[in-house]
């Protein structure tokens, strides 16, 4: 109420708040070091991983996740999903309720719950893609940023901050949140066109270090002083 100027984190929830607030809106993404890390060779002939990473809430959207999961066993695609996370307290029903699903639709033998770890790293670096299918906006997902800085292609759900970090699709392959046979068939043609993928890796790293860097932050923020 008594702020002149509110800085934002993306569009996105600038779009959200444009309607409720007089001030004068700033948006100035969140600044990120670039350490260099080493990717682990993955294997395709042991089929394709996946890997999501957070936290196990409705929004999130895993539930659409694991419905992509199924379309993809029908099609007798060979792939391991990883989901690397666990959940709020309060939410315990809608973890149960994934594994439930998995169980019921037997998809065992797809998808791994590794919970909470501190190494969530480790399984992004060993997979061949990326995948977050919030349902409803995430502000800034940064493990985003984080498939990209370990050169991991990265597949999401057209909403939200994945808009902003993807740039509407050229740094990444964006999916519709509710229709998936359309995303399935989206994603089937992203990670079958090798010179797609390394286009999309070499734009998203240029776009990163441009819009997402700690020196473009600092740069911002001392702008909104002067």
């Amino acid at each position: 109420m008594f702020s002149k100027k509110i800085i934002l984190v993306s569009n996105a929830v600038k779009n959200h708040w444009n309607f409720g607030l007089k001030q004068d809106l700033y948006v100035i993404y969140n600044g990120f070091d670039f350490k260099v890390d080493n990717k682990v060779n993955i294997n395709l002939a042991n089929g394709i991983v996946f890997c999501s990473i957070g936290r196990l809430i409705p929004y999130k959207g895993h539930i659409y996740l694991l419905k992509i999961a199924k379309k993809l066993k029908s099609l007798n695609i060979n792939f391991t999903l990883y989901i690397v996370g666990d959940t709020f307290s309060g939410y315990e029903d809608y973890e149960l309720s994934l594994k439930e699903y998995v169980e019921e639709n037997d998809l065992h033998n797809y998808i791994v719950f590794t919970g909470f770890r501190e190494d969530a790293n480790s399984y992004l670096k060993s997979s061949n893609f990326f995948i977050h299918t919030a349902i409803d906006p995430d502000p800034l997902p940064t493990v985003i940023l984080e498939s990209i800085i370990l050169d991991i292609p990265v597949i999401a759900t057209n909403l939200g901050g994945a808009i902003e970090i993807l740039d509407k699709g050229n740094g990444g392959l964006l999916i519709p949140k509710n229709n998936v046979n359309k995303s399935v068939n989206l994603i089937l043609n992203f990670i079958n066109n090798e010179e797609k993928i390394n286009q999309k890796k070499s734009f998203a790293k240029e776009h990163l270090h441009k819009y997402f860097s700690k020196q473009k932050f600092n740069e911002n923020i001392l702008s909104l002083f002067d």
